[in-house]
């Protein structure tokens, strides 16, 4: 005797990701809101991540780098939770509920990346074109956010997407 089963279709998963993520980050706010920039990490993991010495450095398309953020001793960020950055001009930061400021700022065809406190490479982000040395780990989103406009990391199944290649794990919001 035959036995019939109907085929079901399963939607995909994303593999299980295991470290701190860039999650989002913002260039400018518009017109006249050009320090309007922001950077959200998340922990998409089930415990806490000690975050304590570990930086978030920008490289601008000219390849010249400088520090964005250093983590003090003590800094964890929580299972499941967000870190914002943002920039500190006019208000920005405050208006945005960013856990620390500064007045540095990320521009177009920038890269940036989060590093551990031995500078082991966690994640990068990189966008738009003409590069030199971009921190980066496959491909380069290929254009530049305008203004008010996120780059924001995919989630598949409600998952957070990380295959290494910005191309395929961010998309403009």
């Amino acid at each position: 005797e035959e036995s019939s089963s109907t085929p079901t279709s399963t939607p995909p998963t994303a593999p299980a990701v295991n470290h701190v993520v860039i999650a989002e980050l913002q260039i400018t706010g518009g017109t006249g809101l050009s320090g309007n920039d922001f950077i959200k990490l998340h922990n998409p993991t089930a415990s806490a991540v000690d975050v304590s010495g570990w930086k978030l450095r920008k490289r601008a398309q000219t390849g010249s780098e400088s520090s964005v953020r250093v983590f003090a001793s003590g800094h964890a960020i929580a299972a499941g939770g967000y870190f914002i950055w943002a920039n500190s001009s006019d208000g920005f930061a405050l208006s945005l509920g960013a856990n620390e400021s500064s007045t540095q700022t990320i521009a177009s065809n920038n890269s940036i990346a989060f590093l551990n406190s031995d500078g082991v490479l966690i994640d990068a982000l990189a966008w738009g074109e003409g590069h030199v040395n971009p921190f980066v780990e496959a491909g380069v989103y290929p254009t530049n956010p305008e203004g008010g406009q996120r780059l924001t990391r995919k989630s598949v199944s409600g998952a957070v997407q990380d295959t290494d290649n910005n191309a395929a794990d961010f998309a403009i919001q």
